[in-house]
């Protein structure tokens, strides 16, 4: 029979000392892993990236569109497409490049951060643009 370590000890001179079980080591940490943090940071360099295509729409119409005499084609919504257009297409080669880049030199997070997000935020920057237009034209 085992001694049970949490008995008082039979010469009261001693103090009992109780004896644990090691505990079972902790798993290594993959540095690769990807970190949550370094995702939300890269998915929100791409909301950020989509922002500026916004703007520099709203540029490109302000600077370059001039309003027409009637009330439709104008230069103006011509303008504010072309330059959202032309920004989406260099922050599309602008995310895929830097997501991509940093996927392969194991930056992970960051790097699928800057893909997801640059992906949703494509399907979410044309609600704004929209209202922006609206704005622009009124």
């Amino acid at each position: 029979m085992r001694d049970n370590p949490y008995r008082a000890p039979d010469d009261p001179s001693t103090s009992a000392v109780a004896v644990l079980p090691d505990a079972p080591p902790a798993p290594p940490i993959n540095p690769f892993q990807a970190r949550a943090r370094r995702m939300w940071r890269g998915a929100g360099l791409a909301a950020l990236g989509h922002l500026a295509t916004i703007l520099a729409a709203v540029v490109a119409a302000l600077a370059f569109g001039r309003p027409a005499p009637g009330d439709y084609d104008t230069d103006l919504e011509s303008m504010y497409a072309a330059g959202g257009l032309l920004s989406q297409g260099l922050l599309a080669v602008a995310a895929l490049t830097y997501g991509i880049v940093r996927i392969v030199r194991r930056d992970s997070g960051l790097g699928v951060g800057v893909l997801v997000g640059w992906g949703v935020g494509l399907m979410v920057t044309p609600i704004p643009a929209f209202v922006v237009l609206i704005a622009l034209t009124r």
